[in-house]
């Protein structure tokens, strides 16, 4: 407990050190100028921006074009699988009572009881499969967005002004940022420049 208690507050004098050590820094280089001159020059030393995720993803025409065929195709299978157990369960209770009216032999009934659960063994296995495909899918998705996003924001600072580009969404670390510094609304016009209308258009999208 002690040690942890020490590493703590090594670790808190180390971050009270580095964010003086910043102060003065930025003290320095704006000190000699007025209040909206040290904010200019603030920015054009830090070089840093952010971009606001939520907002992008929520205007982002090729996000909400894949999420909804996908979304379009997991409702496709949950159909299917509704269908094909409700099927089994009603051949299932057919059988039952088929037997309990002693329309069928013993032997007959537990030849077909058997078809009936390696059937359902095999629908059980269908069902992962089609989980597993649904996040796989998901996946793709998420980093061939990701990787659009990444590729703008480079397009964007092609000739290196910023120095860091900081993402935003709710809950993130990110508590306040000057609008001034945030380059949100470049980043989503780009992106959706680059969408081809017929894809959007395509009612069977799904990666």
């Amino acid at each position: 407990m002690k040690t942890n208690k020490i590493s703590l507050i090594i670790s808190i004098v180390a971050l009270v050190g580095v964010l003086l050590l910043f102060v003065d820094k930025l003290s320095n280089k704006t000190g000699s100028t007025n209040n909206d001159e040290n904010s200019t020059e603030i920015v054009n030393n830090l070089g840093i921006v952010y971009v606001n995720l939520d907002t992008v993803l929520n205007n982002y025409d090729l996000y909400n074009a894949l999420s909804l065929g996908l979304m379009q195709k997991q409702q496709d299978l949950e159909k299917e699988l509704q269908s094909k157990m409700l099927s089994l369960q009603n051949r299932a209770y057919q059988l039952q009572s088929q037997y309990s009216q002693h329309l069928i032999t013993t032997q007959n009934y537990q030849d077909k009881a058997q078809n009936l659960s390696d059937e359902q063994m095999q629908l059980q296995q269908w069902q992962e499969e089609k989980s597993y495909e649904l996040q796989e899918d998901q996946m793709m998705l998420t980093q061939r967005v990701y990787d659009s996003i990444v590729n703008v924001v480079n397009e964007v600072n092609i000739n290196k002004q910023y120095n860091l580009v900081i993402s935003n969404s709710i809950g993130g670390t990110l508590l306040y940022g000057n609008p001034d510094w945030n380059i949100t609304d470049t980043i989503v016009t780009i992106l959706n420049s680059k969408v081809d209308a017929n894809f959007l258009n395509d009612p069977t999208i799904t990666n």
